[in-house]
This record gives structure tokens, C-alpha cells and sequence, in this order.
């Protein structure tokens, strides 16, 4: 029974596993003591590796909905705690937008009901990095002058915002921009809802909106003070009710700016060059979509496709501006979420729905970064333990190590020129931080095995195989402690050997040698060597185990040598 108990229990851990794209960590948890609200948004902003986020959680009492504000000086690997922004205690707040300016001066523009049933729209902004916030600009929540969907955009040091402005129930499209602490007064775009703004490099603004009454794209540049010129987007029927963010400028080129978005439940790509556009480049079936734009032509987009009472979200990138699309994987569930590009790389602001509810659940952060480690950069990750192995005869190294996340992910990253530079890495499990460990045989350099103690199963390890000529992994495999013996986890640490297809008496087997820190049936700390055989790896057994050392001893290593067929096991440890 036990037996059949165990195998469940792996069978659900291992389901439970599921391998994310290259570049991409597993979601870390922003908030997690109350629910967000995604269909009135999360939005992120960043300036360097600084991130900052917001958005909104539902209450129990009043207010019933708090703005919420958290900031990241790591690339998003951890976040502040959450401080709510509400003025006045708004009780209900819409639509949040966020940016950063040159001088890291925080904005956050969104719709609120503070004038219930009049909607109002507020700009705050935060000279201290969050700790404190001032309203600067405030429009509507009168009974014949409401204010709606509020986007904004940052270059150097100028702020843009657009926002609906419903006067006498006509609605028209506002827009307005804040430079050396002064607005200009707002100017009268054309009839129209759902605005989105953005600025270019050369620093003229690009409103793109739904024209009332006909309800088609339309897209104007700003020449001067009130002098815009219109253009008609060359399709109809886009989604804008969706917090899609449609357009972004070209970061190289001034009066280049992209556009991805939703059509008739499919996305698609298209280019506005200098009064032109490019014809439009179909990518995938889905509903929401947002992207990021980097130098060099290279386009990141995630979309999220509806299926099975499910948004999937997967994740497509161009490397010739937009012309082809690769599918890369798929990023697990969510409709709600905001792209953003940062230092190192692009992050992934989103409220989760893991639990296929699709109203209420928790804001999350997920990383999408450029590097792993270089001779430039450090490690992107928190990495403690590393790894590293190099294949006989080669330049090719192989390196695993810890990454600080909600599911402690063990990461394996790897180059093929001396470390001159490094490939993104790869999530291929979860672990207890700092124990993963990795051994390439010299007799056998194809094959680099990984190893490390499970995260939630204290009895267990964990490993996998990669094969270099195929670049394919195996399933993760488990391996058993001993009966009356645990791992020490108040000091975990391991170190492990791979032999495969030693000749013992004419007949091939595979095995693991494992050193570890453990605690004996009595309960006392000890080091523990085990000898495992896995030429069945879905049933591995334990040739031989051994204590060697007792509580104090540390930094555990083990190898082997095979001489005249006679297999030892050697250990070394401080």
C-alpha cells in the first residue's frame, strides 16, 4: 500500500511539472493574501532592471477595490510588499496604467468611481520611488463631464495621457502631456473611445482609437499644439475593448510603429512606416495580446488563445520585424496580463488563473530574460552551489544551479565557446535551492546527468538526463533514500557521479554514486554515500549504502574509478 501510495504521489509530482520556454522563469508570486481583479487590469513599467506594478484587489469592506503598488530592483525576482494608492479611499478604481520617466519619477493614471455614479480619471505621481504619491491631474466625475479608459507613455522626461472625455453624452478623445512640471491644456483629438498613446523616438505622439460614430481604427499623429494629421488603419473591427496594448514605437526608428492585435479572434502584425503601412502579417488564433519591441528588428509577443474554458498563453517571437513568427511554448493560463521589456530582458505582468477561475486570483511576475550567465554579466538568477561540468575534449560547458522562485527552480544553462558566452538557460525541475548537482562522464561525453533532492519529498532525489548530439532531456526520474534515514535539510548538501554501461561480470548496468548530508534512524546528522542501480530508471534499487561521516562533516564530493572492471567509489569531504 505505501508502495502504491508513493507512486501516486510521483505520478502527481511529475505531472505537476511542466517544462516552461527557453529564457523564461516560472511565475513568482507578487501578491498572494487576496484576490486581484483582472478584467480591470495589471500593468508594469520599467526603467533598467527597476520594475514597478499595479493593480487592483478586490475587499471585504470598504473600499471594495484598492490600487495596489509594488516595485522590483531586481528584474522582478522579488517585490516589495504591496502598498495600497488609493486617494480618499476610492471605492472603486479601473483601468490602472503605470510608467517611469528619465528621473524615475513613478506615474499611475487610472478611471475611478469616486464621484459614483460619475467616472472620474486621476494621475498620481511618486517623486520617492513609491513611498509617498500626489495627485497632479484629475478630469471628470461630473454629472455632464465623466472621463474613461486612461493610457499613458513616457519618454525622457515627458508624460502622455489620453483618455475618453464624455461631454453631454458625446464622447471625443483627450489628450494632454506634462513637461518641466507643467501640463499643456488638453487638446481635442477627434470623436472617439479607447485611446492608446505613444511617443516616438524623435519624441512626436501617436494616438490610435475607435472613431465614433463608425466605430473604425483610426490613427493620428501630432505635428504642434492642436495640429494632428489622421490616418485610416487599413482594417476594421479590432478589438479594443480587451486591455490590449496594440502599438508601440519602434525603439531605433522615429516614425516607425508597430502594431499587434486582435481581429476576428486572430492576431496579427503590421508596421506604420512614415505615412505607409505594411500589409498585415497573421500569426495565430487568439483574443489578447501584448508585446515587446527591441533593436534589430526582434518582436516578442505573448497571446492568450481561448479554448476549453481556458486562456493559453503562448509565446511568439520575430526576429525580421515582424515578416515571419515563431511559436516558442506555451507560458500556462491567464487572459490578464502586461509585456514589458527591461535591462536584461522582458517581464511578464499578470493575474493567474491556474484554478480556471476567470474572474478573481493573484497578480504574478514572470521573467523572460536575455541572459543566464557571460563574461559580461552576472547570473541573472540568485544562484547559490553552482555546478558546473565540461565535456572531454572540448570548449562545451554545462552548468546547473538554484534560481529563487515560488517553485525553486533548478536551472541548467550552458556554452559552447569556453563561457565566452552562454545560451538562455533552461528550467528543467524543481529543487531544494542550492543542491542541484551535474556530472559528464569523459568515457561517455554525450550525456550530462542533473541531480537534486526533491523539493517537497524529503526522502527523495531527483534527476534528469540531457543528451547532447540529440539536445533532448529525459523525463525526471526518482531516486529513494534509504529506509530510516532522511536528508539533512537544514544543510542540504549533495554531490553525485554518473557511470553508465560498466562491464561487471558480462553485464552492463548503469550507475549513480550519491554523497549527502543526512540524519541517520537515530536521528543523527551524518554524511551517507548510496550506490544506485538505474539501468531501469523507472526502477531504480540500491546496490550499497554507508555512512562515512559523521554530523560535523561538510562539503560532501564523490566520484569513481573503474580499473580492471573493479568499480570504487571514491569521497572527499571536509
Amino acid at each position: 500500500m505505501k508502495k502504491i501510495i508513493l507512486s501516486l504521489i510521483l505520478i502527481g509530482v511529475l505531472k505537476a511539472f511542466v517544462d516552461v520556454p527557453l529564457g523564461w522563469r516560472h511565475r513568482r508570486l507578487v501578491y498572494d493574501s487576496a484576490y486581484a481583479l483582472p478584467f480591470i487590469g495589471t500593468w508594469v513599467s520599467s526603467k533598467g532592471d527597476t520594475l514597478i506594478q499595479v493593480f487592483v484587489r478586490w475587499s471585504q469592506i470598504e473600499p471594495w477595490q484598492n490600487l495596489y503598488f509594488t516595485k522590483s530592483e531586481n528584474a522582478g525576482f522579488s517585490w516589495t510588499i504591496p502598498s495600497v494608492i488609493n486617494p480618499d479611499e476610492v471605492a472603486l478604481v479601473y483601468t490602472p496604467r503605470a510608467a517611469i520617466d528619465r528621473y524615475g519619477y513613478l506615474y499611475v493614471a487610472f478611471m475611478s468611481m469616486r464621484y459614483s455614479p460619475y467616472a472620474d480619471i486621476a494621475v498620481y505621481i511618486s517623486q520617492n520611488f513609491g513611498n509617498t504619491w500626489q495627485e497632479i491631474y484629475h478630469v471628470g466625475g461630473q454629472e455632464w463631464s465623466e472621463a474613461y479608459h486612461p493610457w499613458c507613455a513616457t519618454n525622457g522626461d515627458t508624460f502622455a495621457l489620453v483618455y475618453t472625455h464624455s461631454h453631454f453624452y458625446k464622447d471625443s478623445i483627450k489628450f494632454t502631456y506634462r513637461e518641466n512640471n507643467t501640463w499643456i491644456q488638453p487638446e481635442n483629438v477627434d470623436p472617439g473611445n479607447f485611446p492608446r498613446v505613444v511617443i516616438d523616438k524623435s519624441g512626436y505622439f501617436y494616438v490610435f482609437y475607435k472613431e465614433i460614430p463608425t466605430n473604425v481604427p483610426k490613427f493620428a499623429k501630432r505635428l504642434g499644439q492642436n495640429q494632428w494629421t489622421y490616418y485610416s488603419f487599413p482594417q476594421t473591427g479590432i478589438n479594443f475593448e480587451e486591455p490590449n496594448r496594440i502599438m508601440r514605437a519602434d525603439p531605433q526608428n522615429a516614425g516607425v510603429i508597430h502594431f499587434v492585435y486582435s481581429l476576428n479572434n486572430y492576431i496579427y502584425y503590421r508596421r506604420f512606416e512614415n505615412g505607409s503601412w505594411t500589409n498585415p502579417i497573421p500569426i495565430v488564433s487568439g483574443t489578447n495580446v501584448d508585446f515587446v519591441v527591441e533593436k534589430g528588428g526582434k518582436i516578442h509577443a505573448v497571446i492568450a488563445s481561448y479554448a476549453n474554458n481556458i486562456y493559453t498563453m503562448k509565446y511568439y517571437v520575430s526576429k525580421d520585424n515582424g515578416n515571419t513568427w515563431n511559436y516558442i511554448g506555451d507560458l500556462y493560463h491567464s487572459k490578464y496580463f502586461c509585456y514589458e521589456k527591461n535591462k536584461r530582458g522582458r517581464g511578464l505582468a499578470l493575474i493567474g488563473t491556474e484554478m480556471n477561475n476567470p474572474y478573481y486570483d493573484r497578480a504574478y511576475y514572470q521573467g523572460n530574460d536575455d541572459f543566464s550567465i557571460s563574461n559580461k554579466y552576472n547570473a541573472t538568477a540568485y544562484n547559490n552551489n553552482k555546478h558546473l561540468a565540461r565535456v572531454s575534449n572540448t570548449d562545451d560547458l554545462y552548468m546547473v544551479f538554484s534560481m529563487e522562485s515560488d517553485s525553486q527552480d533548478v536551472v541548467t544553462a550552458r556554452s559552447l565557446d569556453g563561457g565566452q558566452t552562454w545560451e538562455n538557460y533552461k528550467l528543467i525541475g524543481h529543487g531544494i535551492t542550492g543542491t542541484p548537482c551535474i556530472w559528464i562522464d569523459p568515457s561517455l561525453p554525450d550525456t550530462a546527468t542533473y541531480l537534486w533532492i526533491h523539493p517537497q519529498i524529503s526522502n527523495l532525489l531527483q534527476y534528469r538526463k540531457f543528451a547532447i548530439s540529440t539536445n533532448s532531456y529525459s523525463p525526471i526520474y526518482t531516486l529513494p533514500i534509504p529506509q530510516g534515514y532522511q536528508i539533512n535539510l537544514s544543510f542540504p548538501e549533495i554531490s553525485m557521479c554518473f557511470l553508465q554501461y560498466l562491464p561487471i561480470e558480462m553485464t552492463s548496468i548503469k550507475f549513480i554514486g550519491v554523497i549527502l548530508k543526512a540524519k541517520n534512524p537515530s536521528n543523527t546528522p551524518c554524511l551517507l554515500a548510496i550506490q544506485y542501480n538505474i539501468t531501469d530508471p523507472n526502477n531504480p534499487s540500491i546496490i550499497h549504502y554507508q555512512e562515512i561521516g559523521n554530523g560535523d562533516a561538510n562539503n560532501p564530493s564523490i566520484s569513481y574509478s573503474n580499473v580492471s572492471s573493479r568499480l570504487k567509489f571514491h569521497c572527499v569531504y571536509k
